[in-house]
């Protein structure tokens, strides 16, 4: 069976609205895959086509192969100095299982990076990353706190 993989990055200082998050977590997946890259019944418990199942379908196809999370790992180092971890997901998975935008943590993300639309993407597939406050110290912006905001450092 083929294995498929889920990909983590900290952002360690992340200015959102007037304050500064510091190591907030990101989960990547895949966006708007059409095509499964395993079959539904290999991936995903219990499959069974008739019933209900656009929920596993739409979590199997966020997960990554091993090839997409290491040309995804490179171009976010490469292109913006973020580090990204690679760990295989169990497979099978659940026909309810989370989706990304609803995190580890139980929280549903507070916001999601289209990393597609960003300048000098060139992947061939679309990648979405989801984020939560929730973990992450802040404090108010000031002057001395001042950084570069994210998506600044994406133009």
């Amino acid at each position: 069976m083929t294995n498929l993989y889920r990909a983590y990055s900290i952002i360690r200082d992340f200015q959102y609205a007037d304050r500064v998050f510091y190591d907030v977590s990101v989960v990547w997946c895949v966006t708007e895959r059409q095509t499964p890259v395993i079959p539904y019944e290999n991936g995903i418990n219990n499959y069974k086509q008739e019933e209900n199942t656009t929920y596993g379908e739409t979590a199997l196809n966020e997960l990554f192969t091993y090839k997409e999370a290491l040309a995804l790992c490179s171009f976010l180092f490469e292109e913006k100095k973020l580090e990204c971890q690679v760990k295989e997901a169990e497979l099978p998975i659940c026909k309810e299982c989370e989706r990304c935008y609803q995190l580890n943590n139980g929280y549903d993300a507070e916001g999601c990076i289209d990393l597609y639309e960003r300048p000098g993407y060139d992947l061939p597939i679309k990648v979405t990353g989801y984020f939560t406050m929730t973990g992450s110290w802040a404090e108010q912006m000031t002057s001395e706190t001042q950084v570069k905001s994210f998506s600044e450092c994406w133009n």
